[in-house]
């Protein structure tokens, strides 16, 4: 059984009560779940893994139950969780602007 999504700082979790972790996930728009289904017809396994409800779950982590039904610990854990999500997306925006873009660049100057 899995909690109702909780929004934090803008990111998406659940609790999976039978797994004893929290998933930080997605909701899937219109065009992933099409591409899922197409993926699906042609190799016979779904591609993102989008549930019943039309979530991706991007990752998880171990909490205790206890932890997850005390609000502030929750909140708290989530924010935290939440802001290492943001730092890891800058970094790797930063990576792609130095290494990536001006590659880019130079091939479309071609």
């Amino acid at each position: 059984m899995k909690s109702n999504p909780v929004k934090v700082s803008g990111k998406l979790f659940r609790y999976d009560f039978d797994h004893s972790v929290v998933e930080y996930i997605i909701k899937a728009d219109a065009e992933t779940i099409s591409e899922e289904n197409e993926w699906k017809r042609k190799y016979g396994s779904p591609l993102f893994g989008i549930d019943a409800e039309g979530y991706i779950v991007c990752s998880t982590a171990g909490l205790s139950v206890g932890n997850w039904k005390d609000v502030d610990a929750r909140r708290e854990y989530l924010s935290g969780w939440a802001d290492e999500l943001e730092e890891e997306a800058a970094c790797l925006a930063d990576d792609f602007v130095k290494y990536e873009l001006p590659n880019m660049m130079k091939e479309a100057a071609k």
